[in-house]
């Protein structure tokens, strides 16, 4: 499996009725992973890298939070709002770590929207809407309305369904349907296999991936430069 999300239901509750909030002005993007760590985390040898190589932390974070949580909800942050003309990043790690633990970033989006991105790693247990410390979700506030999708733990899909809410301004009220509980890793590689088959609608492709890779790219540089980085492909 690779980027999931896109074959969750509220994915595309959220990608149907997007027009209906307007132009997109601005939106808020948050991965925080919690509930799997301990404090030790943050300040212990263990988590720090040796001369053996790379640290448990690098290892277990795929290089980093904008890796390991981030990169999927850069997905679908592109497939929802397009891909951004600069980026502006910081990112966080204890002193001797060789990956980051915390990033926040600024994206100026090419549609003149801007989108405020957050991907770290939490010590809390009980934050989150699903309240188990998984806290992954896009607001998108528009010229209309508002559009909220909220992600279920990644490798626990039984347990929750993923959450799409929509609020128009001229109701005055928000919808919130409701959505079965899936393995978007499952219909994913379904999806994939059907399309080998020449069967199905297209769907992802080698593209998003580079699309994510360079919107890390242009994270990591503005990081190190500390400054705005372009977004090149």
């Amino acid at each position: 499996g690779g980027y999931m999300n896109l074959f969750v239901p509220g994915s595309w509750c959220a990608k149907e009725n997007l027009a209906c909030i307007g132009e997109p002005i601005c939106a808020t993007v948050r991965s925080f992973q919690g509930g799997l760590a301990d404090e030790k985390m943050f300040d212990s040898p263990d988590w720090r890298p040796t001369a053996d190589g790379p640290s448990r932390t690098r290892r277990f974070a795929s290089g980093g939070m904008l890796n390991m949580a981030g990169s999927h909800m850069l997905d679908m942050t592109a497939w929802l709002l397009g891909i951004p003309k600069s980026v502006s990043c910081q990112t966080w790690s204890p002193d001797g770590y060789d990956a980051e633990l915390q990033a926040h970033a600024l994206f100026r989006m090419e549609s003149g929207a801007s989108v405020h991105f957050e991907a770290a790693l939490s010590l809390f247990s009980r934050t989150g809407v699903y309240g188990n410390g998984w806290d992954e979700w896009i607001q998108i506030d528009g010229t209309k309305g508002r559009m909220e999708l909220y992600y279920p733990l990644w490798d626990r899909p039984a347990d929750f369904p993923a959450k799409a809410r929509l609020y128009l301004e001229s109701r005055k009220e928000w919808e919130e349907p409701e959505f079965p509980a899936v393995n978007a890793f499952h219909l994913e590689l379904a999806a994939f296999a059907e399309r080998c088959q020449g069967r199905g609608e297209a769907g992802q492709s080698i593209l998003d991936g580079a699309v994510v890779d360079c919107w890390i790219d242009a994270c990591y540089e503005s990081a190190r430069t500390g400054k705005e980085a372009a977004f090149r492909m």
